[in-house]
C-alpha cells in the first residue's frame, strides 16, 4: 500500500495581485491554489539544486582551464534558457521585477 508523503499546512500572505496571477492558472491540471503552488515550488527546488550542481562543477573545472573555456563556461551559466516544460507563464515573475 502506497503511504501519502507527510505534509504540513501553512498560512502564507500574498499580495492580491500575485493571488489574482494564480488564479488564472487553475484548471484540470491544477485544481487548486495548492496544486500550482507545490508543482511550482517543486520546480524551483529543482532549478535551484541544478543551479548548485552547475556552479559546483564550474568551480572545479574552471581551476585547470584556459581563459577561453572559462569564457564558455560563464556564457553558458548566465544566459537564458528555453521553458522546460513549465505550464505557459508559471514562474515568470512579473516583467517590472526582472533585472536585465
Amino acid at each position: 500500500m502506497r503511504t501519502r508523503p507527510t505534509t504540513t499546512q501553512i498560512t502564507v500572505r500574498l499580495p492580491t495581485e500575485l493571488v489574482e496571477w494564480l488564479d488564472q492558472y487553475i484548471d484540470e491540471d491544477h485544481p487548486s491554489r495548492t496544486a500550482l503552488i507545490t508543482q511550482a515550488l517543486w520546480m524551483a527546488k529543482q532549478r535551484k539544486e541544478a543551479d548548485d550542481d552547475l556552479r559546483g562543477f564550474l568551480a572545479i573545472e574552471a581551476a585547470g582551464m584556459s581563459n577561453e573555456d572559462r569564457e564558455q563556461l560563464e556564457w553558458l551559466r548566465t544566459r537564458d534558457y528555453p521553458d522546460m516544460g513549465e505550464p505557459a507563464g508559471v514562474l515568470d515573475p512579473p516583467t517590472a521585477q526582472r533585472s536585465g
